[in-house]
């Protein structure tokens, strides 16, 4: 008898720890309304911790979607509050395990779930459905096959094999494509394309910074990497990176950005307007500087003119 109280006190506390309160419930929804597209990984979108986190992270920069992202692992597992919160995201999807993903406050799944979505195309369709509207500003446009055609044509020898789209996430989210040629000027053609198009996708960018390949330990160093994108990354890797959606055979490699330590904000130059009164000023300006550069110069001809009787020719005539 004493053994069955025992047990049912253990699945009444049980219970009870599966239960989501309504403190905790707001401090899961706190972090859920900062982006319509939340992923909750290990370590971050730059350098998830684990496997599953990369590949959840990749996943979604390879098919141009804009997310935020938790991490789950910064979460510390002495503190009460912090373990609470830990197990109150689980309980509040009612999903048991890392990574998973939440549209508009709604859970799609983990990386099983997402595979499966992707491998059907049905991923972005339902992601879009999820969104309802704005799809513009949190799925970005990628490479299509007319594009990849046209480069082609403009690249005479090429095959797909010697062509890769790069999607590059900024740090705020938004994400570049590129196509781009798999050669030893790759790493050097990434950093120059970013450094022309950054005010198009971040206008906080920063400088120094670097391009990473999520999760791996190598870093795309324009300085010091010569070689081709291939050589960057192990075979397991460059093999395994996913193909498009929109072009058969063509490998998508995602690419994150980091800020250094010391890195400054670097402000697009603003495109100056004038006022009414300035561009009225400015012609006014104009027009009265050229007559009297022209009446300098035309003076002294008329005068030289006049000495050697050029001006009386004409009028006796």
């Amino acid at each position: 008898m004493t053994e069955l109280v025992v047990v049912e006190e253990k699945r009444v506390v049980e219970k009870k720890q599966k239960t989501l309160t309504l403190e905790m419930k707001e401090r899961v929804e706190n972090i859920l309304n900062q982006s319509p597209i939340v992923l909750f990984i290990k370590g971050d979108a730059e350098r998830p911790f684990c496997k599953f986190s990369k590949q959840f992270s990749t996943l979604f920069i390879s098919r141009g979607i804009k997310f935020s992202s938790f991490d789950v692992k910064s979460l510390d597992q002495t503190k009460e509050s912090d373990k609470s919160l830990y197990e109150g995201i689980k309980i509040y999807g009612r999903f048991p395990t890392f990574p998973q993903i939440y549209v508009n406050k709604e859970l799609i799944g983990g990386l099983d779930i997402c595979n499966e979505l992707d491998e059907e195309n049905q991923l972005i369709p339902t992601i879009k459905e999820l969104l309802t509207k704005d799809y513009d500003k949190y799925i970005f446009k990628t490479i299509n096959e007319m594009e990849v055609n046209s480069f082609l044509q403009n690249n005479k020898g090429l095959t797909m094999n010697d062509i890769i789209q790069v999607n590059i996430r900024y740090v705020n989210g938004n994400i570049q494509s590129l196509l781009m040629i798999i050669n030893k000027n790759t790493v050097e053609n990434l950093y120059e394309q970013i450094l022309i198009n950054y005010s198009k996708f971040d206008h906080s960018f920063k400088k120094p910074f670097l391009i990473s390949f999520p999760g791996a330990k190598k870093i795309l160093d324009k300085n010091y990497l010569k070689n081709s994108i291939r050589e960057c990354f192990s075979t397991e890797e460059f093999e395994g990176l996913r193909n498009s959606n929109e072009v058969k055979g063509l490998k998508v490699l995602p690419l994150a950005i980091l800020y250094l330590s010391n890195a400054t904000l670097v402000s697009p130059t603003p495109q100056k307007k004038t006022s009414l009164f300035g561009s009225l000023f400015s012609k006014v300006f104009t027009n009265v500087f050229s007559t009297f550069v022209g009446y300098l110069f035309r003076k002294p001809f008329e005068i030289v003119s006049s000495w050697f009787g050029f001006g009386n020719n004409k009028k006796n005539k």
